[in-house]
C-alpha cells in the first residue's frame, strides 16, 4: 500500500507521520480529509519527510481500523472508544478519529518525550521581550491571555495558555507548541527556542506592581499546580524539581486593565 511521509518538528523532537493511502472509495474521502486537517492545523511544524533523518523520536501510523474497541469503565459506566495503539515508539492512529483526538495523542507523545528529554508542558502564557521569554502563570481566570493581549502591541506573543520548557545544554528554554490554543490568532508559530527571563505569578489588581518571590514552598505550590499531566508518578515531577533548583527568577505580578503600566514595569 502506498504511503506518504511527513516530519513534525518542535522542541527539538522529530515525530514521523505516516499516512497509508486508501484505495477503497468508502475510506478514501475520510482518510484524505483527516490528513489535510492535520497538515493545515500543524503546518508551521510539518515538513516533507527526510527519509535519511537520523533522529526520529516517535512515529505515528495512520491506519483504517475496522476493529476499534469500545470499553466501559466499571465504576463510572462511561464508554470509551480506542483510537490508537502503541508498540514502543510506534503509535497507530485510526483514520476514523478526528483532528482533536489526534491532538490528545500528540499531547501524550509530547509529555512522554519531554519527561525523558529534560522538559515539561505548562499551562502558561508568554511574550518575547528583547529575545527572551517572559512567562505568566496563574489559575483559570487569572488573566494569562489577558496580559498577553495588553502587552501584544509592544512585545511578541508566544503562547496564550500552553508552552514547553526544556533544558538544552546548561540552560532552559521556552518553545511554542503545535497545539490548539483557546484564543488563537497568534503570530505565525515557529520552532525557535527562547531563553527564560522571568516567570510571573499573575493577579488582577487596580495598580501594577512586581515583587520577587523567595519563598520556595510557595513557588513550588504555585508552579506545580500549572503542570500538564500533574501526577505524582509522572517523570515530569523529577524534571520540574531539577528546573526549580536551577531557576530562581520568580515574581508576583499585579496588573490592571491598562497595559501601559505593565509595559513600563516590564521595561
Amino acid at each position: 500500500m502506498e504511503t506518504i511521509f511527513y516530519i513534525m518538528h518542535f522542541a527539538g523532537f522529530n515525530i514521523r507521520l505516516i499516512f497509508s493511502k486508501q484505495k477503497e472509495a468508502n475510506y478514501k474521502f475520510a482518510a484524505s480529509l483527516l490528513k489535510q486537517l492535520i497538515l493545515n492545523n500543524y503546518r508551521e511544524f510539518i515538513k516533507a519527510d527526510q527519509r535519511a533523518l537520523k533522529q526520529v523520536d516517535a512515529s505515528v501510523y495512520f491506519i483504517w481500523d475496522n476493529n476499534s474497541q469500545v470499553v466501559m469503565h466499571p465504576k463510572t459506566n462511561k464508554y470509551y472508544l480506542n483510537i490508537f495503539s502503541q508498540k514502543g515508539r510506534q503509535y497507530y492512529f485510526s483514520y476514523q478519529s478526528s483532528v482533536f483526538q489526534f491532538q490528545t495523542l500528540l499531547l501524550l507523545i509530547t509529555q512522554r518525550l519531554l519527561s525523558k528529554g529534560g522538559g515539561f508542558l505548562l499551562h502558561a502564557s508568554a511574550v518575547k521581550r528583547k529575545g527572551k521569554a517572559e512567562v505568566f502563570l496563574g489559575p483559570s481566570g487569572a488573566g494569562k491571555s489577558t496580559i498577553v493581549k495588553l502587552l501584544s502591541g509592544e512585545f511578541t506573543p508566544l503562547a496564550w495558555d500552553i508552552l514547553i520548557i526544556k533544558k538544552v545544554g546548561n540552560a532552559y528554554f521556552v518553545y511554542q507548541t503545535p497545539f490548539f490554543e483557546k484564543e488563537g490568532g497568534l503570530p505565525k508559530k515557529t520552532t525557535s527556542s527562547y531563553p527564560i527571563n522571568r516567570i510571573f505569578f499573575i493577579k488582577k489588581a487596580k495598580l501594577a506592581k512586581i515583587n520577587k518571590i523567595n519563598n520556595l514552598k510557595l513557588i513550588n505550590k504555585l508552579f506545580y499546580s500549572q503542570l500538564i499531566f500533574p501526577t505524582p508518578q509522572n517523570k515530569s515531577y523529577i524534571v520540574v524539581h531539577k528546573f526549580m533548583k536551577f531557576f530562581n527568577n520568580f515574581y508576583n505580578l499585579y496588573f490592571p486593565k491598562k497595559g501601559k503600566q505593565v509595559k513600563k514595569l516590564l521595561g
